[in-house]
């Protein structure tokens, strides 16, 4: 996958997020979804390691975000000693970006997970 490409996967993806957590700011999920982001992930970026489906140790790129005042942004391309590493395979992005409306109803609304998390908040794990 070309940089440009994967650039605008991912900041795409994060637009449909941030746009779910507006939309659903008042469900029971969302709202606890939002605290726990405030309080684990307060003043901390963390990492977002973007693979193809076969091996998620080998990233075909990296970013470094935050989550402030409800939202999640993009600091940097690469990842700059992130609090922990998120590790996403590029099909679930594909899929947020493909049909945010499902995704959204589905992600938030219930206590499904969102992609796949290695390392968690805590940890002291960085990967």
């Amino acid at each position: 996958m070309s940089a440009g490409i994967a650039v605008s996967l991912f900041t795409e993806a994060l637009r449909v997020v941030n746009r779910a957590l507006v939309e659903h700011k008042h469900s029971v999920f969302c709202q606890q979804l939002v605290r726990a982001g405030e309080k684990q992930l307060a003043s901390r970026e963390f990492g977002v390691a973007l693979y193809d489906e076969t091996d998620p140790s080998t990233p075909f790129d990296q970013f470094t975000v935050r989550f402030r005042e409800g939202s999640f942004e993009v600091v940097s391309r690469a990842t700059q000693a992130p609090y922990f590493t998120w590790r996403v395979p590029r099909s679930y992005l594909e899929r947020i970006v493909d049909d945010p409306e499902a995704w959204a109803s589905t992600a938030l609304s219930s206590s499904q997970a969102m992609g796949v998390a290695t390392g968690a908040p805590g940890s002291g794990r960085t990967e």
